[in-house]
């Protein structure tokens, strides 16, 4: 439909195309065979090959074209509404051909485009628009967009009947747009009229909705705008500035009338009735992740200003998961990272010193984690240090606000799924202070950090599922951090002459030496000596193993 511009047929040529398109457009209104497909190629022909010697006579050329279409086209005529009843609905490919002419003919374009939409068929003439939008986005011709958008903003409201059938076929177009609008950074200005178009899409579906009376229809257009809303969302916060502050007031307000209260955009059922609404043969599953990123963003902006959530903390923790779930689907997306940092934060403002728990330890520990292991990604993939720091603190932040148990679980789940060897090595210098504080504790022997569990984090490093040596230099700080924890464990017992982790006990200490500290030297002994700064560390390393070495080795001469 968007040719590049050929070389010309002349200046005189393309004058003579103004009358022969007068004369197609009489011919139009007889209903003549042929007459429509002549009254296209006279006005295409123009465009296409009327490159010529003078571009400011060719654009003037353009422009009066498109004016005397203009003119015939006009709905206060007979004539004119003939000529839009035989031949208006085909006529949007054509003209949108001019819109890069020149911004006059930009101009007159876009009258056009909206004149076409306030006369024509409105079935026949959305059909045309949405097949013109379809084929813009596959060109990537955003700017040529903007006029259909107009187009479709114009047509709609005319739909009375089934107004859910054409309104879903509207958004299924649309979805692209607004997923392709965010990637727009190097033209910021396009991104934002795209966005500013497609709400005020969104507010006429709002207003289809409203006065739609048919219950089954309302249902459907009910599922229909609050889907486009939650994806437009995305969009909108992605782009992050503060022409976008208002059309998130905006998004957020139709979101409300489509009865999608906090507790409805943090239950994924409610959401996925929506997307089941949307695409009945999984059509459009790619914007699935979309929808729910814009649940999770429209419930943290409603909660933000709240002094008490409407919904539990983990159900508030499950926003952020979303939020940073889609980051790292859609690698760069870190602003989004960042906001959802921020609610995390203003989650655990508000609930104070409150504990994130269920009835069930396990329960709590499975939802915790899921969030955990994503602020772990934000941690080690993200660019900017400032967010990384945020990340690890807001992780360490949700841990203790878990209960010692769940947070004993997170801790054992983090340390032997995976997790970088630097985190890893952090996470048990967090696992270290844990026992410190519980042993100083009341009720201490109900604390899995000062019982034979506390183990299981040592042998999750250097005894992996396989059961062979840990991996090295690969894993070279995560290794340290485990046998820290362990000589720590060691000396902590001995000194206080008490075995609350069973780490003193004969069989224990067999263990550690045969199945941990042995076959940790020769997988030492493997590591290249190449690096000089790799050296540092495993001379590090072998000194801490020798000294926890020592240690088992003292304690098994005893008698």
């Amino acid at each position: 439909m968007f040719k590049t511009l050929g070389q010309g047929i002349g200046f005189s040529a393309t004058m003579a195309l103004v009358e022969r398109l007068r004369e197609a457009g009489d011919r139009c209104c007889q209903y003549e065979d042929d007459a429509i497909g002549d009254f296209k190629r006279v006005l295409e022909s123009a465009v296409l090959d009327g490159a010529q010697e003078s571009t400011g006579e060719w654009e003037g050329v353009c422009q009066r074209l498109l004016l005397d279409v203009k003119a015939m086209l006009d709905p206060s005529t007979e004539k004119g509404r003939m000529l839009l009843e035989a031949v208006g609905w085909d006529l949007p490919g054509a003209i949108l051909n001019y819109a890069r002419v020149s911004e006059a003919c930009r101009e007159v374009s876009l009258d056009l485009i909206v004149l076409l939409a306030e006369s024509c068929s409105p079935r026949e003439i959305l059909a045309t628009l949405l097949e013109a939008l379809h084929i813009s986005i596959k060109l990537e011709a955003l700017d040529l967009c903007l006029l259909l958008l107009e187009g479709l903003s114009s047509v709609l409201p005319r739909i009375q009947r089934r107004r859910a059938e054409f309104a879903n076929e509207t958004v299924d177009v649309l979805l692209p747009v607004a997923v392709v609008s965010q990637y727009l950074d190097d033209d910021e200005v396009l991104r934002l009229q795209i966005l500013h178009k497609l709400l005020q899409l969104c507010q006429v579906l709002q207003e289809m909705f409203a006065v739609e009376k048919a219950d089954d229809q309302k249902e459907m257009l009910r599922g229909i705008l609050s889907y486009f809303a939650l994806v437009l969302m995305t969009a909108v916060v992605s782009a992050d500035t503060s022409d976008t502050s208002n059309s998130v007031s905006q998004l957020l307000e139709i979101l409300k009338s489509c009865g999608l209260t906090v507790p409805k955009l943090l239950d994924r059922s409610v959401i996925s009735s929506y997307t089941a609404v949307q695409h009945k043969e999984d059509a459009h599953l790619l914007y699935d992740s979309e929808a729910d990123c814009g649940a999770a963003l429209a419930a943290s902006l409603l909660l933000k200003d709240k002094t008490e959530p409407l919904c539990t903390p983990l159900e508030a923790l499950d926003v952020s998961t979303w939020l940073f779930g889609f980051v790292l689907e859609r690698n760069g997306s870190w602003k989004l990272a960042e906001k959802g940092l921020k609610f995390i934060q203003s989650v655990l403002a508000v609930k104070g010193d409150a504990c994130f728990t269920e009835d069930d330890h396990v329960t709590t520990a499975t939802k915790i984690c899921s969030l955990l292991k994503i602020l772990h990604d934000v941690v080690i993939r993200s660019p900017y240090p400032s967010l990384r720091n945020s990340a690890y603190d807001v992780l360490l932040k949700v841990l203790r606000r878990t209960s010692a148990d769940a947070r004993f679980l997170c801790l054992v789940s983090l340390v032997g799924d995976g997790c970088h060897s630097a985190v890893v090595s952090l996470l048990l210098t967090f696992a270290k202070d844990e026992v410190d504080s519980a042993w100083r504790s009341e009720g201490r022997e109900l604390n899995p950090f000062v019982s034979e569990r506390v183990l299981e984090l040592v042998e999750k490093v250097l005894r992996p599922k396989e059961g062979a040596p840990p991996n090295l230099p690969q894993n070279l700080d995560a290794v340290v951090g485990a046998l820290n924890l362990y000589r720590f464990l060691l000396l902590r017992e001995k000194s206080g002459g008490t075995n609350y982790t069973g780490i003193l006990s004969r069989a224990e200490l067999v263990k550690a030496k045969s199945q941990w500290l042995e076959p940790l030297r020769a997988a030492i002994s493997a590591i290249p000596p190449d690096d000089p700064e790799i050296a540092l560390h495993v001379d590090a390393l072998q000194m801490t193993r020798s000294r926890c070495l020592e240690l088992v080795e003292a304690e098994l001469a005893q008698p």
